[in-house]
């Protein structure tokens, strides 16, 4: 992508994508070793890829949003919940683990298919 900076005409998107996958994120975590401090970076590569269809290739909506996030220190769930509502995403299989439903309250009816993980804790299964 950062090629395609000097002839953004090179590679030209429809307005309304029908999927965008990611690759499994946990390979190519930079915090692996920060396993245990308090303190992490924030993790934000899927947010900064799709600002960058936003942005650059006119991209205004995404139909599946695939994103095998990794399992310890994943993106930020309120920021998926804003991405899900501007790209009007209709299914959504974010690896992310116990997320909220209620985040989803204003994109509840755009959502036609919602893939959740959960971690075995008792409240989130109850949720």
């Amino acid at each position: 992508m950062i090629r395609h900076k000097e002839k953004k005409e090179l590679l030209v998107y429809e307005p309304a994508i029908k999927y965008a996958s990611f690759p499994a994120l946990e390979m190519h975590s930079e915090g692996k070793d920060n396993v245990g401090k308090s303190v992490l970076k924030e993790n934000t590569e899927v947010f900064d890829i799709i600002d960058w269809l936003r942005r650059e290739k006119s991209v205004g909506s995404i139909i599946k949003l695939k994103v095998p996030d990794r399992m310890h220190n994943p993106h930020n769930k309120v920021k998926i919940a804003k991405y899900v509502r501007i790209f009007r995403v209709e299914v959504l299989d974010w690896r992310f683990l116990d997320l909220g439903l209620s985040l989803f309250d204003k994109v509840k009816s755009n959502i036609r298919e919602l893939h959740l993980y959960s971690s075995g804790k008792r409240a989130a299964i109850r949720h």
